[in-house]
Parts: C-alpha cells; structure tokens; sequence
C-alpha cells in the first residue's frame, strides 16, 4: 500500500465513522486531488470540449505554464495569468478554486468547485460536486445545482 493510501486510512480511523471532515486534511491532500482531477468529467471553462477525455488539471500546465498556487487544509487555488491583453492588469487571468468539505467511509468527496475569468471576461461559477477516485486520478461524478452546506451554488 502506498504511503498516500496508509496516511488517508490512518485519517479516516481518526475520524468519525460516518465522515472526515475537510479540515482533517493535508494541503498535501487536496492539493494531490485537484491537480489529478479530470477536468473533462465535469462542465467548466476548460473542459470536456478543449482536452482529450482524461485530461487532468496538472496536464493543462503544458498548454498554460505553471500557475500560481497556494493551498491550505480545505482549499487549493490555482490562478493562470493571463498579460496578453492587460499587461498591466495583475488580475486577469483564470482562477480555479477547489474547497473539500467531507470525505466519506465511501471515499466520496464533496467538495466547492469555483471557476472564475477576471479581465476581459465575465464569468464566474460556483458549484456543489462529488468526486470520487478511479485507477489514481479523480473524476467528478455528480453535479448540484443548488447550494449545499459550505458551498453556495452561483452562475454569473
């Protein structure tokens, strides 16, 4: 068994027997979870049309650069800048926010998924999801579309 593996089943012994809660995590965790979520299993600004099916969020670095990331126990942000229309804007570019808010004796993670364009352009999307892992990287199986305790649901 891995040492990824061994360290998320002495969590999950930790933790009570029907959930872990997010703040239980690593930022080594979720981090580890978002940079191998499929970003083609679920809507957003970067997939499924744009990659190949399986495309993982780190996989996107090659065609971005690598991003700017911090991450903390619940949350990871992952920002690409974007100069080539505002070079003196610092913020525009694309955001993507992970939150995970419990983790089931299932393994199934429901998390805050936020996609956000700042600059030019005008989106931004806040949305309940289920993730759930498969042969190492992570796949979004469900989408709410309604607010859930610690993620309100927003399209703009």
């Amino acid at each position: 068994m891995s040492e990824k593996k061994v360290k998320l089943l002495a969590l999950c012994i930790l933790c009570t027997p029907l959930a872990c809660s997010a703040q239980d995590f690593s930022p080594e965790f979720v981090r580890h979870v978002f940079l191998n979520l499929d970003i083609t299993s679920f809507p957003n600004s970067m997939g499924p049309k744009h990659f190949p099916g399986g495309t993982t969020m780190k996989e996107t670095f090659k065609y971005f650069g690598n991003p700017d990331m911090s991450s903390d126990k619940k949350t990871v942000k992952i920002f690409f800048p974007d100069n080539s229309y505002e070079p003196d804007y610092k913020k525009s570019g694309w955001e993507y926010t992970l939150k995970i808010l419990s983790f089931d004796k299932n393994k199934k993670i429901t998390a805050c998924y936020t996609d956000i364009c700042h600059g030019l352009c005008t989106y931004a999307v806040t949305q309940p999801v289920t993730i759930l892992e498969r042969n190492g990287e992570y796949i979004v199986t469900h989408l709410y579309d309604k607010t859930i305790k610690g993620c309100e649901y927003y399209i703009h």
